[in-house]
């Protein structure tokens, strides 16, 4: 609920009031139109704001709120894209003072001109999450998740870390899987959100507020405010909680002693994926603790309307056939401009329900997955900053718990970029000097010092060549290479003679790209792995040809499926490079089989039409032209499948290049 006065909370609860609402538009040109009640077309303004869907109680939800007005006004509607507006109501006192409640910020999305008049529809800030996502690490917790997204998105968080940190799971460390269904920030709001036990609404100052469900009232509203109501006979009540395993594909599930409620399912989070059965279990029982408050009577109610009121505050009902010993919680409300109000608490009956069916014949399932002993493979991440100074520093803590002896073995890359403070060197030895006169006769003197490396790319490849077949492959293939992007060998697609490091002595400097490359054999199958990989981070120019790569990626995953043809495949990834605007390297295959042979039949090309089956694996691999013509790609390996395609392999993504350091190159290094 808005904070207002308690002489608002009195007045407003009476018969009779003295009220009236105003706003604002401002354009994108910083240009204001106020207006009054005397402007607003009668009957014509609403707002309708909810936290949940038109059947139950959820978590994480990111609805956006909805305003519609039309307006007497001559304000040229092609300077409405993007214009805000705003909205009050203002309640006027018996002694002329008058208290006035903001009711939103909200972007206009439809502008429309009748006769005499101005018809708006805007949204909320919540639309701005609709962004594609893009994060800079897989790992945080919910704090730099919210933060991260707002940031991006140009909206405030109307929560310290502080305040994040105190909410059920704030301080846990979630990961995110690779192959996952997150698409925008909206996404990632939901399910941190979810994990928080909360859900998410735009505050009326425009800034992402969290809120849980409560049970304590803001207030009763008696049968004189009421035009209308009709309540439910019974109360909606949760005991459970479960949550989809995607790793073993079972539901777990945890309730209390007595489960005689509904379970609130949570489908697939990505964020609840990784960690112990233990972790997973305490952030489930916390989010459980949050959603057991939920004791509401479902109800849909008319009424003289209080302008404060927000979906999650806490209502009773008093007097005519309600029971004002029963609290209800509102899930969406319609604020009419000058007219009525609507209030509406869904929820579903516990006894009629039959959400507990399918986690029944899920928790054999997860008990005889436990009991039989699976290996698991589990992701540990140091996700805090780290300083590294004179003394020792823990940079990586893995700890985990088990009721019985148990044998583990941890495999870990760490990849550190360690940035020391600014401090003056002196350089001795011998320099060149390159001298340049100013216009007033001073001399400018650069030192050059040249930079020396200790590994060529035919020293990369061997290394990687060296890795294989240490680890028992029979065959590394010629494209077992480490190849730069950049330079004058970037523009050759594969090591001639010898088959390995093009660039032979070439050594890797800052700022260029590699083009990590492994072929390789195991019991007579081959397998193909390519990744990009930057020394320190990417050029602009590089990071606009690698979004390029992506896009093209991504239509390639979303294109190939059983019964789609190679021809088609190919054209898809044509389409997604031009509207990516980039040059994809043409007259070559974007792609081909692989199975006993390293590369073969079918080819994803213009004028190969062979239609794809289950089963078949392939090798995704588009081109686009880098900066100064040279050759980008990374590869993905893919078995096809009913659904579409599986991801073979450990680096299931790359929407970023692999950065590292340059100086792990160098011969100090």
């Amino acid at each position: 609920m808005y904070p207002v006065s308690d002489k608002f909370m009195e007045a407003v609860q009476k018969n009779t009031r003295t009220f009236y609402w105003t706003g604002s538009i401002v354009t994108k040109n910083h240009q204001t139109y106020p207006f009054g009640n005397e402007d607003i077309v009668k009957g014509s303004g609403y707002i309708t704001r909810q936290c949940c869907g038109s059947t139950e109680i959820e978590l994480g939800t990111v609805y956006a709120s909805e305003m519609g007005i039309s307006l007497y006004s001559d304000v040229d509607r092609y300077t409405l894209d993007g214009a805000e507006i705003r909205l009050s109501f203002h309640l006027v006192y018996e002694d002329g003072s008058e208290e006035e409640v903001p009711m939103g910020v909200f972007e206009v999305s439809e502008a429309n001109r009748a006769i005499r008049c101005l018809e708006l529809k805007a949204y909320d800030y919540m639309l701005r999450f609709d962004k594609s996502l893009k994060l800079n690490a897989s790992s945080g917790t919910a704090y730099n998740f919210l933060a991260s997204a707002c940031n991006d998105c140009k909206v405030e968080l109307a929560h310290s870390r502080e305040e994040i940190e105190q909410m059920p799971n704030g301080k846990e460390v979630l990961g995110i899987y690779s192959d996952n269904d997150i698409e925008t920030y909206r996404d990632l709001l939901y399910y941190t959100a979810q994990v928080l036990g909360c859900f998410c609404r735009i505050d009326r100052e425009g800034r992402l507020e969290l809120v849980s469900y409560g049970t304590t009232p803001v207030m009763d509203i008696p049968t004189t405010q009421r035009f209308d109501s009709s309540y439910s006979d019974f109360v909606t009540r949760y005991t459970a909680v479960s949550s989809t395993n995607m790793r073993t594909e079972t539901a777990e599930y945890y309730a209390l002693d007595v489960d005689d409620g509904l379970t609130l399912n949570l489908g697939v989070n990505p964020l609840l994926q990784f960690g112990l059965k233990t972790t997973r279990e305490r952030i489930l029982r916390n989010i459980l603790d949050r959603i057991v408050v939920v004791d509401y009577v479902p109800f849909d109610s008319t009424t003289i309307g209080n302008p404060a009121l927000d979906p999650g505050d806490i209502l009773t009902f008093s007097g005519g056939h309600a029971d004002e010993s029963k609290i209800s919680c509102i899930t969406g409300v319609t604020y009419k401009v000058n007219g009525k109000h609507s209030l509406k608490c869904v929820g579903k009956n516990p006894k009629l329900s039959s959400a507990k069916s399918r986690n029944e014949k899920n928790i054999s399932g997860l008990l005889n997955t436990v009991e039989a002993g699976k290996i698991v493979v589990y992701n540990f991440t140091n996700v805090s900053p780290f300083k590294i100074g004179t003394s020792p520093t823990e940079v990586l803590s893995i700890t985990f718990t088990s009721k019985e002896e148990t044998t583990a073995q941890f495999l870990a890359e760490l990849l550190l970029e360690v940035t020391a403070d600014e401090v003056e060197k002196k350089i001795t030895g011998t320099a060149q000097y390159e001298d340049a006169a100013t216009e007033d006769g001073v001399t400018d003197t650069t030192v050059k010092k040249p930079v020396t490396y200790s590994f060529t790319e035919k020293g990369q490849a061997e290394l990687i060549r060296m890795h294989a077949l240490e680890r028992g492959f029979e065959a590394v293939g010629y494209n077992g290479i480490s190849q730069s992007a950049t330079g004058a060998h970037a523009k050759d697609y594969w090591a001639e003679s010898p088959k390995f490091g093009i660039g032979q002595g070439k050594k890797t400097a800052r700022d260029e790209m590699n083009r990590l490359d492994l072929q390789a054999s195991l019991n007579g199958y081959w397998a193909f792995g390519s990744r990009l990989m930057t020394m320190g981070w990417p050029l602009p120019e590089q990071t606009k040809a690698y979004e390029g790569l992506v896009a093209m990626r991504k239509a390639a995953l979303a294109a190939v499926r059983p019964g789609a043809n190679c021809a088609d495949l190919y054209a898809a990834m044509l389409d997604a490079a031009e509207r990516a605007g980039v040059t994809p390297v043409t007259g070559v295959h974007w792609g081909h089989g692989i199975g006993v042979a390293s590369q073969e039949a079918p080819w994803i090309a213009p004028g190969d039409a062979t239609v794809l089956k289950e089963g078949m694996v392939l090798v995704l691999n588009p081109h686009v032209q880098g900066p100064g013509g040279t050759i980008l790609y990374s590869r993905d390996t893919v078995l096809l499948d009913f659904n579409g395609c599986k991801i073979l392999g450990w680096y299931k993504d790359w929407r970023e290049p692999y950065v590292a350091s340059d100086s792990y190159y160098s011969g100090g290094g």
